[in-house]
């Protein structure tokens, strides 16, 4: 039972706050998250890095918009037989 309630919270654990945390799981998680930002290499598109404001990423929205568009406008697909 006590397994049990132990998987329970572990599946919430980011609905924790951190002083409910235990100290060495929070120091372990933070030396973690600080090698993941020194070590990871940015994803690029078009020579250029990705983030929330990325200029090389309009041309791709608006190419799907316009394909989604196109095909909404068309309407429902024919079956033939």
């Amino acid at each position: 039972m006590a397994s049990a309630v132990r998987r329970a919270g572990q599946q919430q654990v980011d609905k924790l706050s951190e002083q409910e945390l235990r100290p060495q799981f929070v120091e372990e998680l933070k030396t973690l998250i600080s090698q993941v930002y020194k070590n990871a290499r940015p994803k690029r598109l078009y020579n250029q890095n990705l983030n929330g404001s990325s200029t090389c990423l309009r041309p791709l929205l608006t190419a799907c918009t316009s394909y989604v568009e196109g095909l909404t406008a068309a309407g429902p697909r024919q079956k033939f037989s």
